[in-house]
């Protein structure tokens, strides 16, 4: 990992993610469901980008009825890790307080008045413009979840998260609000 708050370089950049990566993290978590991604999230809890681990585990706080916050969070970072690496860069870290303050806009907008189901399609569809196929691998890891909304929304705040740092955007800015 490179160190907080560094910008994503554009020549290294995990964005969009390539076809074969969405691939490769989709066969890898359809291979073994229920070990990839706890494994994974136990990794990012013990490792050392902490924000990401408080992010994850804020979202999953405000409603602890459903995991497929953490599912979705867990997911976004995998394809993005890897696209990382594909392109010879390593995911940074995100600063400290960075993921809290996507993760509080991001409720606002849900807590106003759209609901979890209309903000999740709604930035998925705004997403699919520049990054079709990370869209696409999310909506094919939901497509028989009874959580559906909450891996979104999940994913969502995480892609959000890193996607701000490779932009001079503001945070609202970059969650549509």
């Amino acid at each position: 990992m490179t160190e907080p708050g560094a910008e994503i370089p554009r020549e290294g950049s995990c964005f969009p993610v390539t076809k074969e990566v969405a691939g490769q993290v989709l066969a890898e978590i359809a291979h073994n469901p229920r070990g990839t991604l706890p494994a994974e999230l136990e990794k990012i809890s013990n490792g050392d980008d902490t924000d990401l681990a408080q992010l994850l585990w804020s979202m999953f706080r405000e409603d602890p009825k459903s995991e497929g916050v953490l599912w979705g969070g867990t997911f976004a970072y995998m394809i993005l890790k890897r696209q990382s690496a594909e392109r010879g860069s390593e995911l940074p870290l995100l600063p400290e307080g960075h993921g809290e303050v996507i993760f509080r806009d991001s409720q606002d907008a849900v807590r106003g008045d759209e609901k979890l189901g209309q903000f999740a399609g709604h930035r998925l569809d705004e997403i699919s413009h520049s990054d079709p196929e990370f869209v696409g691998a999310l909506r094919e890891m939901t497509k028989y979840s009874i959580d559906q909304d909450f891996i979104q929304y999940g994913a969502i705040v995480v892609y959000t998260a890193y996607k701000s740092l490779s932009t001079g955007r503001s945070l609202s800015q970059k969650l549509g609000l």
